[in-house]
């Protein structure tokens, strides 16, 4: 019985874990619909355009959740302990309880017990959940990537949008055969080398078991042409062959061959003991040794997490919320890029696979412990004030600012000529309606809240997203230069598509703070509304939108043209030829296929770039040419 009722709940356990709960799932929220931001644009745009229905783009979007989760739980629960123990700290009730005998290790029985729960939910994302819905969204996409190309597929209609760079013009597709007649096939996925494909009949080939996709051909003749030197022209005839189409080209971000990241706890200690009884080394199973152990060490992370938390939290002695926000952050950022470097390092065999997934709970543990130790010990020290930070540094002192005010005007005698007084009329001074201290005061706290948080957004972003191409960074040799190329021109669509968030968010901890120092009741009890306190959020809220649409106008265009490219490079993706504005196919009146390209960027000024092509059956001439300057 006194054991039950010493592992029952007390009373001050169940206050401290009310207190974690609210921000952790507010955290929650916050950190996934960032991370959806980018992900469900993409989605709809790929998936509506593949033909997909309301219920496929749920269960794209709700396949995607585990990934999302296995990132946001420990970062979330993190934030949840910050500002828990941060708002107990600010509000003296940690020195209430040191006052009443409850050390800080006492503290620690809750945070243990949330931070297990949320491990154990990380757990089973990252180990169950996670796997089995990777595999159940390639097999979706791939399903309807394949429907769409059997049943979309339109006669005698330019098919521009089965796979990117590539046309396909079908002059019938009989309803009993479903066969292609009179096959066309114009190939710009290489910009340097287009290819024209013309056969007499074509058919689409599946191999669902293999999750291949390609074009059986017959009587194919293929062009090869250079756009810049017609003489660069080479003809070859194929009579009968098959045309793979790669699954990358339909979705370049989705891999259908089911790797590490998609196998079981089961499966990959099955596929580290195949390979150790074939002989192998640690370079050919050490990748599956190091996504076992990843599976235990990133749910771990939440104990870490939450004892840093309690350590980092418990010396301060002010509410430091933008502060607590902004630490998660960093903590998660060092966290994170660890793990990716210790995965690397595994993959490789520079280090074991559990020193290499391990080693960043280890590290952030320890600091940890180091700092429960100094609370503990009721060392002076607050993680949280960057004041403690520079005063190792620099000498402070105190400063009392004196209270400039205005002096009272004199009181001017009034002249007198006699016993008759002279009246003197004054006309009071025109002044612009200058911000008061109330505006400076409520728009500088608010600006500084915003571009903290837009930073902290901005940081969770590239982080997650640079994670996701740190695979194909070390597999294409791809130089820090390109890579830090890509993120400043990718920054400014991120920094957009984050600002509307960024400024609830601000707001919401601007006068949040005010409440709670109960400024606002001051401000009503000296006769200002709040309405007038929320001017200066709304002056600045108006000129952020200005700002956005000016943005979107005139400067992320060519920046994401620029990132695009340097996103292409780093996946290793061919250039593509043109645009889909700019190039355009179509059927003349005696049978000829003709394609223009504007090279100017304008049709009404440019000049026009033509290819004519003319297939007869399974014989088939081909001339290119390109036009003058002011020709059409």
């Amino acid at each position: 019985m006194k054991a039950t009722g010493a592992l029952r709940p007390t009373l001050l356990d169940r206050y401290v874990v009310r207190e974690m709960v609210p921000p952790t799932a507010l955290g929650l929220l916050l950190f996934t619909f960032i991370l959806l931001l980018d992900t469900i644009s993409n989605l709809m745009r790929i998936l509506v355009s593949r033909g997909a229905d309301l219920g496929t783009v749920l269960r794209a979007f709700l396949y995607l959740l585990p990934s999302i989760f296995s990132v946001t739980i420990p970062m979330a629960f993190l934030l949840g302990v910050l500002l828990a123990f941060g708002r107990l700290a600010s509000d003296s009730e940690i020195v209430a309880l040191r006052a009443s005998g409850v050390s800080p290790a006492r503290l620690l029985r809750p945070v243990v017990a949330l931070s297990v729960v949320a491990g154990l939910v990380t757990f089973y994302v990252v180990g169950v959940a996670l796997p089995a819905a990777n595999q159940a969204y390639r097999e979706l996409i791939f399903k309807l990537v394949i429907s769409k190309a059997r049943t979309q597929m339109a006669a005698r209609v330019f098919n521009d949008d089965l796979v990117p760079g590539m046309v396909f013009y079908i002059s019938d597709i009989p309803a009993r055969s479903g066969e292609w007649r009179d096959v066309f096939i114009f190939d710009g996925r290489v910009a340097s080398k287009p290819q024209v494909i013309l056969a007499r009949t074509g058919r689409l080939h599946v191999e669902e078991a293999r999750k291949s996709v390609g074009l059986d051909l017959t009587e194919a003749t293929v062009y090869s042409f250079n756009q810049i030197d017609p003489a660069d022209f080479h003809l070859e005839r194929m009579g009968s062959g098959y045309q793979p189409l790669p699954y990358e080209q339909f979705f370049p971000n989705v891999a259908l061959a089911k790797g590490d990241r998609e196998m079981s706890l089961a499966e990959l200690r099955e596929m580290v003991r195949r390979l150790q009884a074939r002989g192998k080394g640690r370079v050919d199973w050490g990748r599956y040794e190091v996504e076992y152990h990843k599976k235990f060490a990133i749910p771990f992370a939440c104990v870490v997490f939450g004892l840093l938390g309690l350590g980092l939290s418990l010396g301060s002695k002010k509410e430091a919320r933008s502060a607590a926000f902004g630490l998660s952050i960093l903590v998660i950022f060092v966290y994170y890029v660890l793990i990716r470097l210790g995965e690397q390092a595994g993959d490789t065999g520079l280090l074991s696979p559990f020193l290499s997934m391990w080693g960043a709970n280890i590290l952030l543990g320890a600091i940890a412990l180091v700092l429960l130790y100094l609370n503990h010990r009721e060392a002076a020290f607050d993680p949280l004030d960057p004041s403690h930070y520079a005063i190792l540094l620099t000498k402070r002192y105190a400063i009392v600012p004196g209270v400039r005010r205005r002096p009272a005007p004199a009181l001017r005698s009034v002249p007198r000529r006699g016993a008759r007084p002279v009246v003197v009329v004054r006309i009071p001074r025109m002044r612009l309606p200058l911000p008061g201290i109330l505006d400076r005061y409520v728009a500088r706290s608010w600006a500084g809240h915003f571009l903290l948080v837009l930073a902290a957004f901005w940081s969770l972003f590239v982080l997650v997203n640079f994670m996701d191409l740190f695979d194909e960074i070390q597999t294409n040799h791809i130089k820090g230069v390109t890579v830090f190329r890509y993120y400043a021109f990718f920054s400014p669509g991120i920094l957009h598509l984050l600002t509307p968030v960024g400024v609830l968010v601000a707001v919401l901890i601007t006068y949040g703070v005010m409440s709670r120092r109960n400024e606002i009741t001051a401000l009503k009890a000296g006769g200002i509304s709040v309405y007038r306190a929320a001017g200066p959020v709304m002056a600045l809220g108006a000129a952020v939108c200005l700002a956005m649409f000016g943005a979107s106008e005139y400067v992320l265009p060519p920046m994401s043209r620029e990132a695009t490219r340097y996103l292409n490079m780093i996946k290793g993706r061919p250039v593509q030829a043109s645009s889909v504005e700019s190039h355009r196919w179509v059927l003349g009146s005696d049978g000829r296929l003709y394609n223009y390209d504007y090279l100017g960027g304008s049709p009404s000024t440019a000049s026009p770039s033509t290819t004519s092509i003319r297939s007869a059956g399974s014989s088939a001439t081909c001339s290119t040419w390109r036009a003058r300057p002011g020709t059409g």
